[in-house]
């Protein structure tokens, strides 16, 4: 009787085994989030290899612990989901491109902090906005919806076109450099003289930005690029408005 209990229990022993030998080997949830996250440093190296490192904050979301997939024979890699755009909740790819290819999307946070120009102040629609108006703090800018300003210069002087709070991220859209309406200082310059006329903006523009002005004793309408308050300087081998 023992040595058939004996028996019995080998050939117990030797099923589980090579049960066991047969199944394929799972591929770890750590080596799936480990190849996340460094795809996703990998994305933001030039960040990640300056001062400015701690501006970008990575954080990824749970990865189901009963996962079972096979074992990649070949190195795991990352990749951008197509709709994915890799800033606030997203998503990031991991693949396996081996014996039997799979795939997988992991969850996401990644912060963004930039220097961005804020308002100090509550101020009124048709405001003439002065340094004094502004600062610049670092600002988590992945969910904003709007085109932010990153440096002073590129909006002082602008008209308020609504009503602002403080603490409130300076946008584009908030203000106008040049205001559709306003009398503008026009400077035209070409490779042999410069002068200066008196023009009309047919557009809202700001700093840097080509606006459409109508000269004002020829009624010509050119393209010039706002750079100052009211103040647009245009080329006059390239100023034919479109």
């Amino acid at each position: 009787m023992k040595i058939s209990h004996f028996l019995i229990l080998l050939l117990g022993v030797t099923q589980v085994l090579t049960a066991a030998a047969a199944s394929p080997a799972i591929e770890s949830v750590k080596n799936i989030e480990e190849t996340a996250i460094n795809f996703l440093k990998g994305h933001y190296s030039a960040a990640f290899d300056t001062a400015e490192s701690s501006n970008i904050k990575i954080a990824l979301g749970q990865v189901d612990p009963r996962l079972r997939l096979q074992k990649c024979s070949t190195p795991l890699t990352g990749f951008i989901p197509q709709g994915s755009d890799l800033k606030g909740n997203t998503v990031v790819g991991v693949r396996c491109v081996g014996d039997q290819s799979w795939h997988i999307y992991v969850p996401a946070t990644i912060e963004i902090f930039q220097p961005t120009v804020v308002f100090t102040r509550n101020l009124s629609r048709g405001h003439v906005i002065t340094a004094k108006d502004l600062t610049v703090k670092p600002i988590e800018v992945s969910r904003l919806r709007v085109t932010t300003v990153q440096r002073i210069e590129q909006i002082v002087g602008s008209q308020l076109k609504q009503q602002v709070l403080a603490g409130q991220v300076a946008a584009l859209k908030s203000a106008c450099m040049v205001c559709k309406g306003d009398k503008l200082v026009v400077s035209a310059e070409s490779s042999s003289f410069s002068v200066s006329m008196e023009g009309l903006a047919l557009e809202d523009g700001h700093f840097g930005e080509a606006v459409r002005v109508r000269n004002v004793t020829s009624s010509r309408v050119i393209r010039g690029i706002v750079v100052a308050s009211k103040t647009v300087s245009v080329n006059l081998m390239v100023s034919k408005a479109h």
